[in-house]
């Protein structure tokens, strides 16, 4: 996988407009981030696939290039043509809390996923009570990361964060961010991915997002995303799933006149 230098590419992105090409191809939209100073930007990236018999090798020719790319700079985003070996990608991390970003932002080898644990395989294995603290406090140091960019992942739970020990240090890597939004993103009517008028919705919502805020159709916040982590750790230290049932919307709308909203 090749992506220009600066790109963070965020695998399963939440938009999910096609653009037909040649050969049977298609250019398909995801959320990203390019990595700026100080602040991330919020733009496009268009990946091109080809799908053949019994493979997934991706076939990319100049024309679908020049197509894509104009149609990058007609929306008037950041110029980017990212091309996916899997589908989905194994193990794209778009955000690390240490280490070189260009190694840790695209290690996509499979043989080099084994070398990674998610938060959900890491609560099995006794390297987690040995390095509580130290991987409490790289969770906590790199979300803080992220929202001092005023970015907020939106999807924070254990299957989306993973760990890598290289001795006494622990890196964290948030992964699938096809969910977030901008905090400015998070209170227009555009950027608001809350709005629920069908109860059964709820039931497909992973339990870390069942926080009282997404749950009453408010605007995610970063308190939101404090909120998910608080339940990754105690999951992690539980061993076992909090929230595996239905939640029915209508048993939760006292929450609105109940809850502190400037959390």
């Amino acid at each position: 996988m090749v992506l220009p230098d600066g790109i963070i590419w965020i695998p399963n992105g939440a938009i999910k407009q096609e653009k037909r090409l040649s050969g049977g191809s298609y250019g398909e939209t995801h959320t990203c981030f390019v990595r700026g100073s100080p602040f991330f930007d919020k733009c496009i990236l268009y990946c091109v696939k080809q799908y053949k018999a019994h493979s997934q090798t991706i076939v990319t020719t100049e024309r679908d290039r020049e197509i894509l790319a104009s149609r990058v700079r007609h929306l008037g985003v950041v110029e980017a043509i990212g091309v996916s070996i899997d589908s989905p990608p194994v193990a794209l991390f778009p955000y690390w809390n240490g280490g070189s970003f260009q190694s840790f932002s695209l290690l996509i080898e499979k043989e080099k996923r084994n070398s990674f644990l998610s938060a959900g395989e890491i609560r099995r294995i006794e390297i987690f009570r040995k390095n509580f603290s130290l991987i409490c406090s790289a969770l906590w140091t790199t979300l803080e990361a992220v929202h001092s960019a005023d970015i907020l992942h939106c999807d924070l739970h254990i299957g989306n964060i993973f760990f890598h020990f290289e001795g006494d240090k622990v890196y964290v890597g948030l992964g699938d961010w096809g969910m977030a939004q901008t905090v400015e993103m998070a209170y227009s009517a555009l950027g608001h991915k809350w709005h629920k008028k069908d109860t059964d919705q709820f039931g497909h919502i992973a339990p870390e997002l069942k926080a009282p805020k997404p749950i009453v159709d408010q605007p995610y916040t970063k308190a939101t995303n404090v909120y998910a982590l608080g339940f990754v750790i105690r999951h992690m230290l539980s061993r076992n799933a909090l929230i595996t049932q239905s939640i029915d919307y209508a048993q939760l709308q006292a929450l609105k006149n109940s809850i502190a909203w400037s959390l």
